[in-house]
């Protein structure tokens, strides 16, 4: 099984070194979920037509974190559905990481109004993010 590591452009180390491998960190099989996976046909798009601010979060399939980070954010999705739309950004598939200086996954940045408001880099508790989203919600 071929390993994959994910460096720190600044420094130049090495942060995490996994496996390529389709179960998360417990070793249990998750899905994406139902999340909107989004790319730079549609990314745009979202943003100018979401009257509630875009939660977006920047994973790739093989990493432990963001496998952990997915569950989370259906759960916020499903609790603040109204009032926020979140998507993913698919690291491996998509340009956008690099267009906005993305250079750990699992990033979460929010935008409000197009803009970016706010940018949270690795794994969060729900609790956490919800005490973080609240002053951007609608």
């Amino acid at each position: 099984m071929p390993l994959r590591q994910l460096l720190d452009t600044q420094s130049g180390r090495v942060i995490i070194g996994v496996a390529d491998f389709d179960a998360d960190i417990a070793g249990d099989r998750r899905r994406m979920g139902t999340l909107r996976q989004v790319d730079e046909t549609d990314f745009q798009e979202v943003l100018d037509n979401s009257t509630v601010p875009v939660l977006v979060d920047f994973f790739a399939e093989w990493c432990p974190p963001c496998k952990k980070l997915g569950p989370t954010l259906e759960a916020l999705a499903e609790d603040l559905g109204d009032r926020l739309t979140i998507v993913k950004v698919n690291v491996d598939k998509s340009n956008l990481a690099g267009q906005f200086g993305v250079m750990n996954i699992p990033t979460m940045i929010i935008f409000r109004g197009g803009q970016e408001v706010k940018r949270l880099v690795g794994n969060q508790a729900k609790s956490a993010l919800e005490k973080v989203l609240e002053p951007y919600l609608a």
